[in-house]
């Protein structure tokens, strides 16, 4: 499982002009496909991990499923952490554990989750909405839509 960055996987793609003005419909598509790409690129790398489930893999999500709070939370943490990219419903999961009622699991959660943004989510740089990129452009590669996609959530 690649442990690089989604941003940095971005910076590797080849450039695509940035002034590019399109219909909205065209936009609107685009951010469809995107998003298709996505859940598709997910699925895929759900199958695949479970397919390869090695015994630290099953362990991992057995801890996710029924350990300690703090282990959860780790499993979780590492899950982002290995690919943040396929790792949105380990993210969700500890977002909801940051709702919760009980004051620790809430403290455990948040510390968790400030780590994950700093270290694997947030690059060094502004966030740029998919609308203000050049999705329609020809060079616009499905990768590209995909992390500008990942990157408006």
């Amino acid at each position: 499982m690649a442990a690089t960055s989604w941003f940095s996987q971005l910076d590797g793609l080849p450039k695509v002009p940035a002034k590019q003005k399109a219909p909205m419909a065209l936009k609107k598509a685009a951010l469809s496909k995107a998003k298709g790409l996505l859940e598709t690129e997910i699925a895929a790398f759900e199958r695949k991990r479970h397919k390869k489930a090695d015994r630290d893999q099953r362990y991992m999500e057995q801890l996710e499923a029924s350990g300690t709070l703090d282990d959860r939370v780790a499993a979780l943490t590492l899950r982002i952490s290995e690919s943040p990219l396929h790792g949105l419903d380990a993210l969700e999961k500890l977002l909801l554990m940051a709702e919760k009622k009980d004051r620790r699991s809430q403290l455990i959660a948040l510390e968790a989750l400030k780590d994950v943004f700093v270290h694997n989510l947030l690059p060094n740089r502004r966030l740029v909405r998919f609308s203000q990129r050049p999705c329609t452009a020809e060079q616009a590669t499905p990768k590209h839509l995909m992390l500008w996609y990942f990157e408006s959530l």
